[in-house]
This record gives C-alpha cells, sequence and structure tokens, in this order.
C-alpha cells in the first residue's frame, strides 16, 4: 500500500511539475511581449509568426493541438473577442459603483462559476454557517465574499450569474456548427482565460498559424513536439543554475520573499487565504472568468491567483519538492525600473551577480530567465540598451549579449529614491470605474 500511495504522490507531483513548467514557459512569453503592456487595457501583443510559434510551443501537447485547431476558425474567434468585450463591460457597469474590495469579492465568486450559480440561486435568509458549508474550499477570502455577496448584494449575484451563463451559452452558440472535435477544442481553450486572450488578441498571426497547419498538419506538428522539448531542456538548465545560486544566498531569499509580497499589495491582488507561500499544488485551478478578465487594478496580469509565486520560485510541492521560476516581467519592472531594489540591497546585490554571471558566460536567454534578463540588462548595461520592441519579442529568447565597461555597479544599491514611478504595480486604486461608493 505504501509503495502504492509513493506511486500516486510522484506522479501528482511530476504532473503539477509540467503543468507548471508549461505554464511558466508561456507565461514569460507572453509577460516579455511587451515591457510596458502591464494593463489590461493593453493586448497582449506578439509580434512575429514566429514568435506565436514559440507561444504554443510553449505548451503541452494537449493545449497545442487545440490551439491549432481552434486558429483554423478566426471567424469564429473574433465574435468570441466580441462577446468578451460586451459581457466585461457589462460586469463593469454592474460593479463599477462598488469601492475595490466589494469588487474584488465579485471577481473572487469569477473563479468559481459553479459556486457562483448555486449561491444565485438559493432562497434569501441561509445562515453564514450554510453559505460557507457550500463552499469548494474554506479559503478566508472565498469565505467572506460568499457571505457577503449573498447577504448583502444577493440580486447583484444573480445578475452576475446571469452574465457569465448568457455568456457561455453565447459561447457555445458560436461554434454549435462545427465538428464536435473542433467543439471540444474551444471548450478546452475557454478554460485557459490566459491562452485564449493571446489567441484572439493576435487574431493575424493565429490565423497565418491556422494556415500554415491545414496545409502541413504532421509536419508542424512534429516542428512544435521538437521545439517544446528543447525550450522544455532549456528552461530546466537555466533554472536549476538560478536556484542553485540563490540557495546560496538565504538573506537574499529572505529579502526575495518579503519583495514579493510587497509587489502582491502594491498591485492589490487577490491571493489565496492572504498567504505569500503555500503547500498546494494546485496552482493553476480556479483563473479569473474569461468573460470578465481579472481585477482591472492589477498592475500586471494575473489570471491564476494560486500561481503567483511560481513566478519567485516559491511553491513547495509534494513531499517538500519544488519547482524555481524566474521573477516576472511585472516584478522585474517594479523592482528595478521602479526603483524598489533600494529596499532589498542583498537581493540588488545578489540579482546583479546572477546577471554579471550569466551574461559572461554567454548564455542565452530562454523563455524562464527572458523577462527578467531583458529588464536586468536595462538596468545594469544601459548604455548597451536594447529598444523595447527587440528584446521583447518572443523570438529574442535565444540573444546574449557581451558584456562592456558601461556596467551599473550592482555591489551597493543606490540610495533610497525620494519619490517612485509605477511600473506594473505601484498603484492601488480605492475605487471603482467612477461610479458611487457603495
Amino acid at each position: 500500500m505504501k509503495t502504492v500511495m509513493n506511486s500516486a504522490h510522484s506522479m501528482l507531483l511530476n504532473l503539477s511539475k509540467r503543468r507548471l513548467i508549461s505554464n511558466t514557459l508561456v507565461l514569460m512569453i507572453w509577460f516579455g511581449i511587451s515591457s510596458t503592456a502591464f494593463s489590461q487595457n493593453q493586448s497582449t501583443r506578439i509580434e512575429t509568426d514566429k514568435g506565436m510559434r514559440m507561444v504554443v510551443a510553449s505548451q503541452d501537447a494537449n493545449i497545442r493541438q487545440a490551439i491549432l485547431t481552434t486558429s483554423q476558425y478566426p471567424d469564429i474567434l473574433s465574435q468570441i473577442v466580441q462577446l468578451k468585450e460586451r459581457t466585461k463591460a457589462s460586469f463593469h457597469a454592474l460593479i463599477g459603483s462598488f469601492n475595490q474590495q466589494k469588487q474584488g469579492w465579485f471577481y473572487e465568486l469569477s473563479r468559481y462559476p459553479d459556486l457562483l450559480h448555486l449561491l444565485a440561486t438559493q432562497p434569501t435568509g441561509l445562515k453564514r454557517s450554510a453559505i460557507e458549508g457550500m463552499l469548494p474550499t474554506q479559503e478566508s477570502h472565498l469565505k467572506t465574499a460568499a457571505w457577503k455577496l449573498y447577504h448583502n448584494h444577493h440580486e447583484d449575484l444573480i445578475e452576475t450569474d446571469r452574465l457569465e451563463a448568457q455568456a457561455n451559452q453565447n459561447f457555445n452558440d458560436l461554434v454549435a456548427n462545427t465538428p464536435v472535435d473542433v467543439r471540444e477544442q474551444f471548450r478546452l481553450l475557454s478554460q485557459h482565460p490566459d491562452i485564449l486572450e493571446a489567441l484572439t488578441d493576435n487574431l493575424a498571426l493565429t490565423t497565418n498559424l491556422g494556415q500554415l497547419y491545414a496545409s502541413d498538419k504532421a509536419g508542424l506538428t512534429q516542428q512544435l513536439a521538437e521545439q517544446h522539448d528543447s525550450l522544455v531542456l532549456q528552461n530546466q538548465q537555466v533554472i536549476q543554475s538560478y536556484k542553485q545560486q540563490m540557495d546560496s544566498n538565504p538573506q537574499a531569499v529572505s529579502e526575495l520573499n518579503q519583495a514579493a509580497k510587497d509587489f502582491a499589495q502594491a498591485n492589490g491582488y487577490i491571493l489565496p487565504n492572504g498567504q505569500y507561500a503555500t503547500t498546494n499544488n494546485n496552482y493553476w485551478a480556479n483563473p479569473y472568468s474569461f468573460w470578465f478578465g481579472y481585477p482591472y487594478w492589477y498592475g500586471s496580469p494575473l489570471w491564476y491567483p494560486g500561481a503567483y509565486w511560481s513566478n519567485f520560485g516559491m511553491y513547495y510541492g509534494l513531499g517538500g519538492l519544488g519547482f524555481y521560476g524566474f521573477p516576472s516581467l511585472g516584478f522585474s519592472n517594479w523592482f528595478f525600473n521602479g526603483g524598489y531594489y533600494t529596499n532589498y540591497p542583498i537581493l540588488y546585490r545578489q540579482f546583479g551577480r546572477y546577471y554579471r554571471t550569466n551574461l559572461w558566460t554567454n548564455r542565452p536567454y530562454v523563455p524562464a530567465s527572458h523577462a527578467f534578463m531583458s529588464v536586468a540588462n536595462q538596468h545594469f548595461n544601459p548604455a548597451n540598451r536594447l529598444p523595447n520592441s527587440t528584446f521583447t519579442r518572443p523570438s529574442f529568447s535565444g540573444r546574449s549579449f557581451s558584456p562592456n565597461n558601461s556596467f551599473r555597479s550592482y555591489n551597493t544599491a543606490p540610495s533610497r529614491f525620494g519619490s517612485r514611478s509605477s511600473f506594473g504595480g505601484g498603484r492601488s486604486f480605492s475605487g471603482g470605474f467612477g461610479g458611487r461608493r457603495r
């Protein structure tokens, strides 16, 4: 029995790691696309067909196939964009007069559509214990959101459920006339809002991908599979090197932990249990609704709140094993370009050493380190700074730099700034969309 349990334990851990590796790859590619595109008001831009192929290659086989299949239906994808914009506008109009805390409750319940529907269809007057007994998890923020909205805003809860149901019905109508397997692929992608958004935000490139796939399905499928394996191997090697360097400096790890907390607070991120490290392996479960989006005040994209710490290597898997990840593009801009590195001198020096070591050893930028190293290059090597459009393309992941004499010193952090601008998260809004606060 013990052997069987250990085997299952290992299988779950491997599945979790593969999912985390895959999503880390695609997040680093997409969030490295534009170093200024942190807001939902800006699109997830991909500049080249090669960049789009790297996005596809970064995913696991089932998601790659779903992308390739649905890319052959650009008209449907275009209609999905319109449907999303109408639904999001209606949702914003519904919650816009509430303060940010209450808006956050609506966004939180949007991550659990079945629960949202269940609460919306309950009679009024139930006790809090009854409501909490319906929850899939006893996470504190979810408990508060569910009870407060059920008890005080039941009509708004009903309307939110109606918007979600109507969007899903319209979506099903859009794909109803496609073959059964195509419908299933569309539905699979609807469960991965980050991926579906990237496809719809880059419709021309998605269309090109679909045409290429139609002309040589077997050939493109094989090419993407080989590219995926190569990306995973490269990322594992780079991440292992990063992990070893960070593990050698516990004080830097401690400061990174604090910096990640501060970044989350600056962005108004709603994280599970209000905690900053987790033993939950289901990082990529319960994303925000594709139709409503993630909270509009987030300074950088976060579709999966449970996956926040994968950007910092602070997830711990089953049996204490974990997967290290590089700081995200949003965090890197906040840390370096926002001037917040002055608060974390040991971490700043550690990042500087990592940057210099990898630069002088001529290691390539692979997707895992791409966003972090690009921003670090702007900071430590401003004289050799490249235009954003050059180093933020997905196709730039193989580029490396040669050191010169214009490096900024990283041995000591500069003095604390008197004021800081906001780069990918330094602001948090307390109001709504301009309406009265309730």
